[in-house]
């Protein structure tokens, strides 16, 4: 609650809003006291107008996208950050940050689909010219880690005779290359691999 006005304490008023004591009835003896009235005042009213602060706020981006537009199962991380077009674009980690680098009008395009960034909702005509001439890959999420988007600039494998693409380079060596065929058919049944039809 913002107060405003004058605050009483006990007989003794005081006003937060012009740090105004009302002396009348102290003696010098009162001294001390006075003092501790002063104190409380004072970091009363840093309290009063820092909770004000707060509160008349506007929201910003952050309070408006709460999820990270390349790993889409997972919350932002405020610290992680990227501009665009002068407009801050929060994702949830470093990885996520170097993959948008490599390729953000791609990862802006996938991320207006899935209506992961509302501060994109309008944007420019010659940043909309832009974005129609991208072609969206068939294949959307990494067949390993399916949280994650994948683009053009991903690593990638060719399997009989088309493109995979993953969201870690490691993923290729640890997991994929022990037994494609294995995770190319959970992937597929997942609806993972569009490319490769039904």
């Amino acid at each position: 609650m913002i107060i405003s006005g004058a605050a009483e304490l006990g007989a003794k008023k005081f006003a937060l809003n012009q740090s105004i004591i009302d002396l009348e009835g102290f003696k010098s003896s009162d001294t001390p006291r006075l003092t501790n009235i002063i104190y409380r005042q004072t970091i009363m009213k840093k309290l009063f107008m820092t909770i004000a602060a707060v509160f008349s706020l506007p929201f910003g981006a952050a309070a408006e996208q709460s999820i990270c537009p390349i790993m889409v199962e997972t919350e932002i991380d405020e610290e992680e950050v990227v501009k665009f077009e002068g407009k801050t674009i929060y994702l949830c980690c470093g990885s996520c940050i170097k993959a948008w680098e490599k390729n953000p009008e791609y990862y802006l395009k996938v991320g207006r689909e899935l209506k992961l960034l509302p501060q994109f909702k309008e944007v420019s005509k010659e940043l909309q010219a832009k974005l129609d001439k991208i072609k969206l890959l068939n294949q959307r999420h990494c067949p390993l880690r399916p949280e994650c988007v994948v683009s053009p600039a991903s690593p990638f494998v060719e399997y009989e005779g088309k493109k995979i693409y993953f969201f870690k380079e490691r993923d290729i060596e640890r997991k994929w290359k022990k037994d494609p065929k294995a995770a190319f058919d959970k992937a597929r049944k997942a609806g993972l691999l569009p490319q490769f039809g039904e």
